[in-house]
């Protein structure tokens, strides 16, 4: 087969797609060697022949073309198509005066034969009606043999038809009316089929002036044009139709002229930009479909008004806790915009976060993160909360996604969603707990747990050894940081805080003093305080306490201006001997300063303070 291009010309093909160049149709030779617009013809004579041209031109290269398939249209002045016209019809005067031919006229220097005379090819249809009562429509098509297929080169004029109209205005008998009535045919299509026919590309433009893809017949320019604005060339004057728009986009007409003769059909199409939409025709039609078909007969005027298109923006699926961070972080997740894909590749440039207050009402919305935009079908990312959800706060924000375009300011904004952070992290222990159990009754104290999203306390119980930390042995909460249990026997306790969120720190255990006067002492028969030991004490003091009768007992460390320390025990006692302990801690669990402080115990049988010196 044959070649005409370069290798490294094909490459550059290989790596662009064509775009539409253009048709021409001249009478007797191709457009670039001076074919004719327009033909007349004495009708009073029965000899002679018309050829009409057709060509096109490429703007870019194409490889191994193979075919060519063409659409001719014929329109007249006539109310419905003269008898001249009805080539080809069984029973019609003309049924062989329409012919078709492959071979290019050898005055054509300049209109290149593209097949080099491997052509063949024919009329495939003429059919009568198909644009209206006074048209015909012409289809054709040429092809060569595979040893033909072609390399064709971009802006040169390739010949492609010859289509013969003769002048015989009878044949067998009766007369062929409507030689005379003006005529105007046009060059529709032009399909070139490349790549060894598995690709094709479809011409329907003019190549060269406005008017070069159609000719005349009998001076036919008065003639009503096609919709498509096909034999419009020679319109006379008539009335200017403008248009304008508001927003982002543009309004295609048919045919552009300055003025359209009356009765000129004309269609208005407005197009929006991407991520935008047409909204509305206002002037002198109204109306919210984007394609307007009009007929001008008088000036007229048309404002297409475009917005933007919400269903461009992205669209916000959740916001929820970032999975295993220590807090300030959420996940957000969304749909991106329709414009972020393989239809717009490179429209959307960027995607920025965003975060609103619930409080004050209207609060300006921050910019959070701002993430590349890669055309993924769905985004999970990262963004920054100011705190996190706690006890007292939800910290609750409302988010959303703004698509930014990559070339201008242009954004699209996402629905909002509510969503806040937690900070994933137990509690601490609590630093220590001491307390005691006497007759089957527990009573213990511990420092509180300083973290703003605390919520509750869990103790937990044994009889053998510290409990373990599971719902078996979980015997209560509380918010308070002391507890009293009754189990009937001596015990063992552990104590673990939890926050808002469900997350459970370590235990601290607890083995309470056993103050159930085991030394064999009998009950004492008036309430006894004995002396803290050791005092001065470094680390840790016990002291003991009789009590004659089932009481209520509060023992108190007070500082040396009476302010309350640590309460290491409070509630019923049984009679008899205690043990009270202290470790020289305050109720958060902070260390006690050195100093002066006092045990103070407060009972229905009186109220006793005995005196104690910490050390450093």
């Amino acid at each position: 087969m044959r070649r005409a291009l370069p290798c490294l010309a094909l490459l550059a093909l290989l790596a662009t797609s064509a775009r539409a160049g253009g048709v021409n149709l001249r009478w007797t030779r191709c457009y670039g060697d001076g074919g004719v617009v327009n033909r007349t013809f004495a009708c009073a004579a029965n000899t002679g022949t018309n050829i009409l041209v057709g060509s096109f031109v490429l703007d870019n290269p194409l490889p191994l073309v193979s075919s060519n398939e063409m659409v001719l249209d014929v329109t007249t002045a006539a109310g419905t198509l003269p008898a001249w016209w009805q080539f080809k019809n069984v029973g019609t005067c003309r049924q062989t005066s329409l012919t078709f031919n492959v071979s290019a006229n050898p005055n054509d220097v300049v209109c290149s034969d593209w097949t080099q005379g491997m052509a063949a090819g024919g009329i495939g249809s003429y059919t009568v009606g198909t644009l209206g009562p006074n048209t015909a429509q012409i289809k054709v098509v040429v092809a060569v043999p595979i040893s033909g297929y072609s390399d064709l080169a971009a802006n040169q004029e390739y010949f492609s038809f010859n289509l013969t109209i003769n002048n015989q205005k009878t044949v067998g008998a009766g007369a062929c009316a409507g030689c005379t009535v003006p005529a105007c045919i046009a060059l529709t299509s032009l399909k070139v089929n490349f790549d060894s026919g598995n690709s094709s590309l479809t011409l329907n433009t003019p190549a060269n002036p406005m008017n070069s893809s159609y000719v005349f017949w009998q001076d036919g320019t008065g003639i009503v044009p096609f919709a498509n604005g096909n034999c419009a060339g020679a319109d006379t004057a008539g009335f200017a139709v403008t248009t304008s728009v508001v927003g982002r986009g543009s309004v295609v007409r048919s045919r552009i002229k300055a003025e359209y003769p009356p009765g000129s059909p004309l269609t208005l199409t407005a197009t929006p930009l991407p991520g935008d939409k047409f909204v509305a025709w206002s002037g002198d039609t109204t109306t919210t479909q984007p394609t307007l078909n009009i007929v001008v007969t008088h000036a007229l005027n048309y404002v297409a008004t475009f917005e933007k298109d919400p269903a461009a923006a992205p669209h916000t699926v959740s916001v929820t806790d970032f999975p295993g961070d220590e807090g300030s972080m959420v996940l957000v997740t969304w749909d991106p915009s329709p414009l972020d894909g393989p239809a717009a590749p490179g429209f959307i440039g960027w995607y920025r976060i965003q975060r609103q207050p619930l409080s004050p009402p209207g609060a300006a919305w921050m910019d959070n993160q701002l993430y590349q935009a890669v055309q993924a079908p769905l985004y999970q990312l990262a963004g920054n909360t100011a705190a996190d959800s706690t006890g007292s706060d939800p910290a609750d924000y409302r988010w959303r996604v703004v698509a930014l375009a990559a070339a201008d300011t242009l954004s699209w904004v996402s629905n909002e969603v509510l969503g806040h952070s937690v900070d994933n992290l137990a509690p601490p222990a609590p630093a220590s707990v001491s307390g005691s159990i006497a007759s089957g009754f527990a009573t213990f104290f511990w420092p509180a747990v300083d973290v703003p999203d605390l919520d509750h306390y869990t103790v937990y119980r044994a009889a053998d050894a510290a409990p373990p930390i599971d719902a078996a042995h979980r015997i209560g909460t509380t918010t308070n940081t002391g507890y009293n249990d009754s189990p009937g026997y001596f015990a063992h306790y552990s104590v673990t805080a939890l926050d808002v969120h469900g997350n459970e720190g370590a235990a601290t255990a607890l083995t309470p003093s056993n103050t159930t006067g085991t030394d064999g002492r009998p009950v004492p028969g008036a309430l006894t305080v004995g002396q803290p030991t050791p005092s001065p004490m470094a680390t840790s003091m016990s002291m003991s306490l009789g009590l004659p009768r089932d009481m209520n007992v509060t023992v108190d460390v007070v500082d040396a201006q009476g302010r309350l320390l640590r309460r290491i025990s409070d509630g019923v006692r049984s009679a008899g001997w205690l043990s009270l302990t202290w470790d020289a801690r305050d109720a958060r669990g902070g260390q006690a300063p050195a100093g002066i402080y006092f045990i103070r115990v407060r009972t229905p049988a009186g109220e006793r303070i005995r005196r104690l010196a910490l050390l450093p």
